[in-house]
C-alpha cells in the first residue's frame, strides 16, 4: 500500500468551514487489480456494498439538505436523458452514489464511495459491453428506477426506507453485474 497517500484538498467544498477534505489517491487501482487477479471477488465487493451503501442511504435521508436533493434530482434527470448513451449513463450512476455519500456529511463515506465507485464504473462498463443494445437499455432503466426509489425515501427523510431501497438496489446490482 505504499502507493496510497492521504492528501488534503482545501479547495473543495467541505462539510464544515475550515476543515479540509480528505481523499485517498491511488487506492482504486490496487483494488481493481485485486479484483482482476481474483484476490477480491465481485461477491465480496457486493457484500460490502450492501452494508456500506445502505448505511449511506440512511444517513443521507437523515442529513440531506435541499441542495443535496436538487443535485440528486439533476443527476437522475441527466441519467434518464442518457439511457441511450451507456457510457454517460454509467458515469451518472457513479455520480448518483457519490452525491448520496456527500449528503451524509461524512468524509469517510465520501472517500470509500468514490473509491468503490471507480471500481463499479469499470465493472458496469464491462457488463454493458457484453450485452445487446436492448439489454443495455433495460439494465439502465432498472438502475434508474432503483435510484428513483432511493431518492424518494431520502427526499421524505425516511432512513429505514432509504436503507431498504439501497439494499434492494445493491443486491440487484450484484445479480445484474455478473459477467
Amino acid at each position: 500500500m505504499s502507493d496510497v497517500k492521504l492528501t488534503l484538498e482545501p479547495e473543495l467544498e467541505t462539510p464544515a468551514p475550515g476543515i479540509p477534505t480528505l481523499t485517498l489517491d491511488g487506492v482504486e487501482q490496487p483494488l481493481t487489480e485485486m479484483i482482476q487477479l481474483n484476490q477480491i471477488s465481485l461477491e465480496e465487493l457486493g457484500e460490502y456494498r450492501e452494508v456500506n451503501d445502505s448505511t449511506i442511504a440512511g444517513w443521507a435521508a437523515q442529513r440531506r439538505t435541499d441542495e443535496d436533493i436538487a443535485a440528486l434530482e439533476r443527476c437522475l434527470t441527466q441519467a434518464e436523458q442518457s439511457l441511450g448513451d451507456y457510457r454517460r449513463f454509467v458515469e451518472l450512476d457513479v455520480t448518483f452514489h457519490s452525491l448520496l455519500s456527500r449528503a451524509t456529511g461524512n468524509q469517510v463515506a465520501v472517500i470509500v464511495t468514490d473509491v468503490l465507485g471507480s471500481v463499479e464504473q469499470q465493472t458496469l462498463l464491462k457488463k454493458m459491453l457484453t450485452i445487446s443494445d436492448a439489454d443495455r437499455w433495460a439494465l439502465a432503466s432498472r438502475i434508474l428506477e432503483r435510484h428513483r426509489e432511493i431518492l424518494s425515501a431520502i427526499r421524505q427523510q425516511d432512513a429505514d426506507s432509504a436503507r431498504r431501497a439501497m439494499l434492494e438496489h445493491t443486491r440487484a446490482a450484484g445479480q445484474d453485474l455478473k459477467v
